[in-house]
């Protein structure tokens, strides 16, 4: 077995290079969320504007992230001078402390060959997380902690581990409210059920330690008359349609079986048989572990089944879309889940199994890697070297100070403006850019508007902008198209629609 867990090993490795590939030829994901981020993390380390939330979550209206992303990020910003590559090499480096837990979590439990396995298997299931990080990663990297902690509590019965059960399930909410909501409910069901069990239920007031890590949305809430619970209770007894999408039943019932499909599939072939393939093979490790002798082990498999299936039972309160990046953070878990098979079938039929899986998973990781070095890295708006360019000329072109104005579909452009800012502050140039200001110079850059779009770039210039003339010159970057405006000082005291989205008021 020692050449087999070289393999392994060699594996991990590769997939490590993989994920860094971006990084070696000097690119990132660099979209609007992204974009978003780096803003909100500049406006602390660069305005000192401390913030007690994040940028705004896509399910319910009034709701924000946590600013716990924000924070985490801000070493790697501070030490890179704003420059996202840097914080992309953070980005790597979580990325391999995700396996490494991943890793150490089994190998407490099961052993450091299964270890190898889960750590083989977890790193592919993320692969495709490599160009850019949200905070919907830090689930990733927390989930199997919550797991290991909870279940030392049932197994040890020390009152500590439920401490740090709490702790990490509040700090899951920080970085993404719809997965962490839910594993703080399982989480506390479980601990109440084996509290009382225990004839312990009074220490089921540890839990008032959840609420470390959301006093920060504690301290928002009174600072701003409750605003976030207002909007929370609203949703769900005054539902107002007009800002939040339903679906029907069905398409609630169609949209769980496709994200639970979706997340029980480790390569990311989304066909009947690979789905069913990998049904049988969860329903088998799940069946194999629930008629074995009682055990640590035993435990540990049954209770990533119990949040597995409890986060998608829990799911059907909620009568909107389940994103994928609601359950990114069970991936480490069903990785672990299936590499423990290794202790319960035929070491020759798990090799076999685990060889297919890993061909596919490579080979899948390979491809969509590629994917992005060959049509989206330096060609799409959402790489950041595209960005990079589009600013670097706008800088070099000005001979002296200038406005500009960003348009993208979207209306928020936060990739355009961050690149722009981060040349302002960090290049070597005396003259100097102001958004959504109008200068004797001013620049219009805009993003490419999709086909069908309900957004119209003429209108923006001649209505929002309020520019009517032509155009001295005009420079195609990719898809991105910049305009040069040489005004007169009338055309100048022409203002622009105030309404227009200029800062992170929306977040």
């Amino acid at each position: 077995m020692k050449y087999f867990y070289a393999l392994c090993t060699a594996s991990i490795v590769y997939g490590i290079y993989l994920f860094s590939l971006h990084l070696l030829t000097g690119d990132l994901l660099f979209h609007t969320d992204i974009a978003r981020d780096f803003l909100l993390i500049q406006d602390i380390v660069v305005n000192h504007k401390l913030t007690l939330i994040g940028p705004r979550a896509g399910g319910i209206p009034g709701v924000f992230f946590g600013p716990a992303w924000l924070y985490l990020n801000i070493p790697a910003f501070f030490i890179g001078n704003g420059n996202p590559l840097i914080v992309g090499q953070f980005w790597l480096l979580l990325a391999i402390l995700s396996v490494a837990i991943t890793f150490y979590v089994t190998k407490k439990i099961f052993g450091t060959g299964v270890g190898i396995f889960a750590a083989a298997i977890f790193i592919y299931t993320i692969l495709f997380l490599a160009p850019g990080f949200t905070q919907s990663f830090a689930p990733i990297l927390f989930s199997p902690l919550l797991l290991y902690t909870i279940y030392l509590f049932i197994e040890r019965k020390r009152i500590r581990y439920l401490c740090w059960s709490a702790f990490l399930s509040g700090l899951l909410i920080q970085f993404q409210p719809a997965f962490g909501s839910i594993i703080l409910f399982i989480t506390f069901i479980l601990s109440l059920v084996v509290l009382v069990r225990r004839k312990q239920i009074r220490y089921q007031l540890v839990w008032f330690v959840a609420f470390l890590p959301l006093s920060t949305y504690i301290i928002f809430e009174l600072r701003h008359n409750f605003l976030e619970t207002i909007a929370l209770y609203n949703f769900i007894f005054h539902h107002n349609s007009s800002d939040f999408t339903q679906i029907t039943y069905p398409e609630v019932a169609h949209n769980r079986l496709d994200g639970f499909l979706d997340s029980l599939n480790l390569i990311s072939i989304n066909t009947p048989i690979v789905n069913s393939l990998f049904i049988l093979i969860n329903a088998a490790v799940l069946g194999f572990w629930y008629v074995a002798k009682k055990s640590a082990q035993r435990t540990f498999v049954l209770l990533i089944y119990l949040y597995f299936l409890g986060f998608w039972a829990l799911t059907f309160l909620f009568k909107g879309s389940v994103w994928n990046y609601y359950y990114w953070g069970l991936y480490p878990l069903l990785s672990i889940a299936f590499a423990t098979l290794a202790l319960r079938i035929d070491k020759r039929l798990f090799s076999i199994l685990f060889f297919v899986l890993m061909a596919f998973m490579i080979k899948n990781g390979y491809e969509t890697v590629m994917v992005w070095q060959n049509q989206i890295s330096g060609k799409d708006t959402s790489s950041w070297i595209v960005n990079l360019e589009v600013a670097d000329y706008v800088f070099h072109d000005a001979d002296q100070n200038f406005g500009y104005y960003v348009y993208s579909p979207d209306n928020f452009g936060y990739s355009k403006k961050y690149a722009m800012s981060y040349v302002n502050m960090t290049g070597n140039f005396t003259e100097k850019g102001s958004l959504c200001t109008k200068n004797n110079v001013t620049y219009l850059i805009y993003e490419p508007t999709p086909a069908g779009s309900h957004t119209d770039p003429v209108f923006w210039k001649n209505a929002s902008v309020n520019i009517k003339t032509k155009p001295v010159s005009t420079k195609y970057i990719q898809s991105v198209k910049i305009e040069k405006y040489e005004l007169t000082s009338a055309q100048v005291k022409n203002s622009s629609d105030p309404t227009m989205i200029c800062g992170l008021q929306w977040r």
